[in-house]
């Protein structure tokens, strides 16, 4: 749980996917913001997030961005899509992601499939 300058209370998580294979490296991070919160983020469908307007201020939904170096050193943002949060513990996570990515060249990603991730610091899991 977090607040803006606005006093605007708003909960946070964070979800970092990585594959570190020096032929096939790519990683995925996607941030899972509600605004208006009384609770931490919980089991849900969370929609992807359209018209982000400045850097990630204020904003309700699912921002993600996506690197994968076979492609190239173009960056893919998280165009249309959702994460579904079906288990949750305080050390684990399990759900699945519908998502497309779509670079400035309007290159497409799509993902799909479930996830499993455990606590890595305060907010985020990997």
């Amino acid at each position: 749980m977090e607040s803006t300058n606005q006093e605007v209370a708003f909960s946070n998580l964070s979800l970092k996917f990585a594959n570190n294979d020096l032929h096939n490296e790519h990683s995925l991070e996607f941030l899972i913001s509600k605004q208006n919160a009384q609770h931490l983020i919980s089991i849900g469908k969370y929609e992807i997030s359209e018209n982000i307007d400045g850097l990630l201020d204020d904003f309700d939904g699912v921002f993600g961005f996506a690197n994968v170096r076979m492609l190239g050193e173009k960056p893919f943002f998280t165009d249309k899509g959702k994460i579904v949060i079906t288990q949750m513990s305080d050390k684990a996570l399990r759900g699945y992601v519908s998502v497309s990515f779509v670079s400035m060249e309007r290159d497409a990603i799509y993902l799909m499939g479930g996830f499993h991730a455990v606590r890595q610091g305060r907010c985020g899991f990997y």
